[in-house]
């Protein structure tokens, strides 16, 4: 290690002690990445191989049999490792896509580690091969890919070509004459620096074989007999599959030692799978050479290793060559982890799981906390119990072309402990091009050589296996990874769900909604029942649809429906001339429901804006609990203002990722003379609803808050205010009830004193990333007969800007709230007026109809 690199290191360790304090008890992490391995190794049974040091890692570990990539490349595969989320999530299906462009502030597998405290160092390839496409975000000091001096060939003949060399190499050189006996002796001054510091580490080494060109010391090759390595009678592709299924770029074909289309004879078959095999036993010395270096600094009995391969290899197989599909031999792929201490060590798990499964695990073992979503899940039963159940399914993609544009051709796959389920469909339409089925246990469709699975006929169209068919297909629908996020073109489609001057009811106003974990929406407003006015005689009714919105249930009241309570006795007798009902009158106002992770819908609202109440359905809002009083926790506000009227929101409540319930409120006092009249805050429950707290206030002179959950995990609340400046404000809290940040006027964000509508979108088809959708009147005036104009908004940055805005209401619109339907489509529902007005008025009015829009992400951004 170099000398500038040993103080850097050593003060940025001292800075992490001083700015986190003792992590001493928090295990290290060894991070091993090998480039293209496939389970070329003794412990998966491949009996040519010779891993010594590898096999020893498995008998005191656990091998996992069944883990898979999310996509057989590396770029792709690696990016969802170290975020945790899908290809389709970071839009990564090519080497030269990167997910910063897509999620800039997500947070990766390393990040999690340092915001603990740990030191996150990376050597050799990581990430990316390209010394363009390092995130240094993502560690402690940059990203150190190689040093000056390393170089892929030894012999002075094969270097200097303009584009690939030959495809192997064998020089009588030691271990670091190549790049990964070099790399290895810099992970080894690595480990004996950071063993020197209390502060707990996160290194990851990435070797770089065995991938292309087989370049390894001769002594390896002269490990194997190259007759070891003859394929006979080999058959040229898989029956029936089709054209997709195979890769149409070369990667073999461009090294100048190569035919173009990779038909190779059997001399060069020969040499190149003993190239490989080579290559493995040479990367396997130097992962050997590490596990050393822990044992010999103390430091393995308090450090997790994982050694993981990107994807998987062919090696002639069915005569193709390297990755690029979704057939066994490229999505499967070698897995060990070693965890201090843990039970049942070298016995072998063939239980499914992904790669996008390592960042919750680790995080899991490490006792990190990950509030920001990851589409993987933990496997940690699997180091407690090797026979526990594992994933129903793993799931692969590749797209076609190769390309780092948009796809023209997504091909998903789905496999399960005994099948695979391929379905190819056009990118854009998503209208099915080709279909495979294999069978893991017929050998019919499939051989096995070894602990190979290979694939040689597609039964996609064999009656025997029609059940089957039919329920991968019912199960591939049911994959949110594969949701159809852009099925269809640019659409927008509009109904009137509520409408004044009907069923009794003067007037419908305050909509919300949301959608169930069911897929049921529910559309809720306050039912004005003798005027106009925000109070007096108000209910709470709800309709229902289970059809994504084509139909819906005859509104329903829903709230409140027992003994009557007292009218608020600080309520003035009128507000703004309207009036504001009789001593007999009761308003219950300002409905926020949450859609529970669990099935549970939950729902907040006041009484006379002075009591707060809670109830809870288990039916998917058919019916509900009887309310249970949670002023309380509104009481709890009082030191800081002694309150005279309560409002939750309105519109929809949040469930948090990690489950806590956040409900945004407004307080407010009718003292004119009193220093805080008007705030917001919320208040929240971590036991699903059974208790309630008062978080801390949030925005002061605010109100009418509105909340979501961004997707490194912060939640965002934006309210209504009167600055002159007529913009929103907003504010950000770690974790939706603390420590909220100084409020900040957002540019982009118009503000007439309003009602707004916001929802976290996971993105899709022509929206990069997750991102935020706002809904309000997009104008400055302020007049309650000026509210026109519901406007769409959508931001990539967390809120900060707002570059997208599409008019979605042209004429009188008001108070709107937003909600996402399970196919990642749009639901807007909010109050409009009518052209010709039904009633004769003096002043616009924006307030005759409760109007539920349906769009998706093409219509805004198109």
């Amino acid at each position: 290690m170099t000398y500038l690199l040993r103080i850097t290191l050593g003060f940025l360790l001292a800075l992490t002690a001083i700015c986190y304090g003792d992590n001493s008890g928090r295990p290290n992490v060894l991070f091993i990445a090998i480039d293209d391995l496939r389970t070329a190794l003794g412990c998966y049974g491949d009996e040519l191989s010779i891993s010594p040091n590898i096999d020893r890692l498995a008998a005191t570990g656990r091998v996992f049999t069944g883990a898979y990539t999310q996509q057989a490349v590396c770029g792709p595969s690696r990016a969802a490792i170290l975020t945790g989320r899908l290809p389709d999530a970071t839009r990564v299906w090519h080497n030269r896509n990167k997910f910063r462009d897509t999620l800039p502030d997500i947070v990766t597998l390393p990040q999690a580690f340092m915001r603990q405290g740990y030191t996150a160092l990376s050597l050799g390839k990581i990430i990316s091969g390209n010394a363009k496409e390092k995130d240094d975000a993502s560690w402690t000091t940059p990203a150190i890919l190689q040093k000056p001096g390393w170089k892929n060939y030894y012999l002075p003949e094969n270097q200097g070509h303009s584009g690939k060399g030959p495809s192997y190499e064998r020089a009588d050189v030691p271990d670091d004459g190549y790049t990964d006996g070099k790399l290895a002796n810099l992970a080894l001054q690595t480990l004996e620096e950071l063993s020197l510091h209390e502060k707990p580490f996160f290194l990851a080494v990435g070797f770089f074989k065995p991938h292309l060109p087989f370049n390894a010391p001769k002594k390896y090759w002269d490990w194997y007999d190259p007759e070891a390595f003859t394929l006979k009678d080999e058959p040229k592709e898989v029956k029936d599959a089709p054209e997709p299924a195979y890769h149409s770029h070369r990667e073999l074909g461009g090294y100048v030692d190569m035919p173009n289309d990779e038909q190779l004879d059997a001399e060069q078959t020969r040499v190149l799978r003993q190239g490989y095999y080579a290559c493995v036993s040479y990367v396997d010395t130097q992962v050997g050479k590490l596990l050393e270096k822990l044992e010999e600094l103390g430091e393995a009995d308090n450090t997790i290793v994982v050694l993981w391969g990107d994807h998987g290899f062919a090696l002639g197989e069915t005569q193709r060559w390297c990755k690029g599909t979704n057939f066994e031999l490229d999505t499967r792929v070698p897995l060990i982890v070693r965890v201090p201490g843990m039970d049942k060590p070298g016995i072998p798990t063939d239980s499914l799981v992904e790669l996008i499964d390592l960042y919750p695990t680790l995080a899991d073992l490490a006792g990190l906390e990950t509030p920001w979503p990851l589409d993987g899940t933990s496997f940690r039963q699997l180091l407690d119990n090797p026979r526990a159940p594992g994933r129903a399914l793993v799931r692969s993609q590749f797209a076609r072309p190769f390309s780092k544009s948009k796809p023209e051709v997504m091909g998903y796959s789905i496999r399960t402990p005994t099948h695979r389920y391929g379905r190819w469909i056009d990118f854009s339409s998503r209208e099915v091009i080709a279909e495979e089925l294999y069978d893991y246990t017929d050998a019919s469709s499939v051989t096995y050589r070894g602990d190979y699975r290979i694939e040689h006929a597609n039964v996609v169209d064999e009656p025997a296996f029609s059940s089957v068919l039919d329920e991968l297909r019912a199960t591939m629908n049911e994959q949110q990874a594969f949701a159809p996020a852009a099925k269809e073109k640019p659409f927008l489609n509009k109904q009137v769900l509520f409408e004044e001057k009907t069923d009794g009811y003067s007037v419908y106003r305050i909509p919300g909604i949301v959608v169930t974990s069911k897929g049921t929406i529910l559309a809720y407003c306050e039912a004005r029942k003798l005027r106009e006015a925000d109070r007096g005689e108000i209910e709470i009714h709800m309709r229902r649809s289970t059809d994504g919105g084509k139909t819906f249930s005859p509104a329903k009241q829903v709230a409140h429906m027992g003994p009557r309570l007292p009218r608020n006795p600080h309520m003035p007798e009128s507000k703004r001339g309207k009036d504001m009902g009789g001593p007999d009158e009761q308003t219950v106002n300002n409905p926020m429901a949450i859609a529970g992770k669990d099935g549970l819908v939950h729902m907040v609202y006041c009484v006379e804006y002075a009591r707060a109440f809670y109830m809870v359905s288990k039916d998917d809002g058919i019916s509900w609990s009887d309310p249970v009083e949670i002023t309380y926790a509104m009481d709890q506000f009082r030191g800081e203002l002694d309150w005279q009227a309560i409002a939750s929101g309105p519109g929809h409540a949040i469930q948090l990722e990690k489950g806590r319930l956040i409900v945004p409120f407004w307080l407010a006092t009718y003292e004119e003379n009193a220093p805080l009249r008007k705030t917001t805050g919320v208040i929240f429950s971590d036991d699903n609803g059974k208790s309630w707290e008062a978080g801390e206030l949030a925005i002061r002179e605010g109100g009418e808050p509105n909340v979501a959950q961004l997707a490194d995990g912060r939640v965002i609340m934006t309210v209504r205010n009167s600055h002159e400046s007529n913009r929103r404000l907003a504010s950000y809290s770690d974790d939706g009830a603390t420590n909220w940040s100084e409020p900040q006027l957002v540019e982009d964000l118009l503000e007439p004193g309003c009602m707004a509508g916001i929802v976290a979108h996971p993105g899709g088809d022509g929206v990069l990333g997750s991102v935020l959708l706002f809904s309000n009147p997009h104008t400055t005036k302020r007049k309650h007969s000026a509210r026109h104009d519901v406007t769409i908004k959508l931001s990539h940055d967390g809120g900060l800007t707002w570059p997208v805005q599409k008019l979605l209401e042209d004429g009188p619109s008001a108070y709107s709230d937003l909600a996402v339907l399970q196919d990642e489509s749009i639901l807007c529902f909010y109050e409009s007026g009518v052209d010709p007005p039904k009633i004769k008025r003096n002043r616009d009015w924006a307030y005759a109809n409760l109007t539920l829009a349906h769009f998706n992400l093409e219509w805004l951004t198109k």
